[in-house]
C-alpha cells in the first residue's frame, strides 16, 4: 500500500526485552506512544502519520488523541474494537468481560508481570498478583501501585479510552466493532456520540466479527484490515483543508466484495 509500517510493543511486552525500571502501562496511558510519533514526525517531517490499533491498542489510540487534542501529530486512525469503558469492562458490578475471555486476560497480564518480575519485584506483591483472581484485582495490585494516583477510581478515570469521547480530537477516525463481540458488548458502544457529536469519527458496526475477528470467504482474511487501509489511503491523500468528515455510522453485514 505505499506505507512504512511501524509496531509498536507495549513496555515490557516483548520477547527479549525486559523492562529496566519498574514501570508497566496500562491501557490508557500513551507516554510511549507519544515518544514513538514524536520520533517519527522528526525522522519523516513530509511523511502522513496514521495509526491503527485493535482492542487495548484501539483504546490506546483514543486516549493518546484525548490526551493531545490540538497536537496529536496524527493524520488519521482507526480503532478496531475499542473498548470504550474500562471501568465498566472489569470494575462495576464485577466488569462485564465474560469468563473465559477475562481469564485469558489475566493469564496474559500476569504473564507480563512474570516476564519482568526482577525489575518489579521491590515494588509490586508478585505472590499476591500470583493469586489475584480478576483483572480488577491485577490492577489494583500492578497498575495501582506504579501509578502516580491514589485509587482505584482514579486510576480508571485516567485510563479509560474513551473517557469523555472523541469530542476533544480533530483527527478523522473510523471505528469498527461487532455486533456479537463477546468482549465489548453492543451495550458499550456510544452510538450518541458517533450520530450527533463526533464529527471527525465514523463508525462501521457489523453483524458479525466477534473480538477482532473480521474474517471473510474460505480463506479466512481479515476484511477490517482491507477497510482500515482503504480508510487511511484516502486521508492520506485528500488535500489539506475541510472541517473533518460527516459524521455518522454504518450497520449490518459488510458485503465482502465491498
Amino acid at each position: 500500500h505505499g506505507m512504512r509500517v511501524v509496531a509498536l510493543s507495549k513496555r515490557g511486552h516483548a520477547l527479549g526485552l525486559d523492562l529496566r525500571a519498574p514501570r508497566l502501562l496500562n491501557f490508557g496511558d500513551p507516554c510511549d506512544l507519544r515518544h514513538v510519533v514524536g520520533v517519527l514526525k522528526r525522522r519523516y517531517p513530509d511523511a502522513k502519520l496514521v495509526a491503527v490499533g485493535s482492542s487495548a491498542g484501539a483504546g490506546l489510540l483514543a486516549s493518546y488523541v484525548q490526551q493531545y487534542p490540538a497536537d496529536s501529530l496524527l493524520d488519521g486512525m482507526v480503532c478496531i474494537c475499542p473498548g470504550y469503558d474500562g471501568k465498566r469492562l472489569f470494575h462495576t458490578d464485577g466488569g462485564v468481560v465474560p469468563w473465559p475471555y477475562s481469564e485469558m486476560m489475566l493469564r496474559s497480564l500476569k504473564g507480563v508481570v512474570e516476564k519482568n518480575v526482577t525489575a518489579l519485584q521491590q515494588h509490586v506483591d508478585v505472590p499476591a498478583v500470583r493469586r489475584c483472581s480478576s483483572v480488577d484485582q491485577f490492577m489494583a495490585l500492578v497498575d495501582l501501585k506504579l501509578s502516580r494516583v491514589e485509587t482505584l477510581e482514579e486510576l480508571y478515570d485516567f485510563s479509560n479510552p474513551l473517557n469523555g469521547g472523541f469530542e476533544q480530537g480533530t483527527v478523522p477516525t473510523l471505528v469498527i466493532n461487532a455486533r456479537d463481540d463477546p468482549v465489548i458488548p453492543e451495550t458499550l458502544v456510544i452510538m450518541e456520540g458517533f450520530k450527533r457529536k463526533w464529527k471527525h469519527c465514523l463508525l462501521v458496526l457489523s453483524e458479525h466479527g466477534g473480538h477482532c475477528g473480521f474474517l471473510e470467504g474460505w480463506s479466512g482474511q481479515r476484511w477490517d484490515y482491507r477497510v482500515a487501509c482503504g480508510f487511511l489511503q484516502f486521508i492520506a491523500a485528500r488535500k489539506a483543508g475541510g472541517d473533518g468528515m460527516s459524521n455518522g455510522y454504518a450497520s449490518g453485514e459488510l458485503d465482502s466484495s465491498a
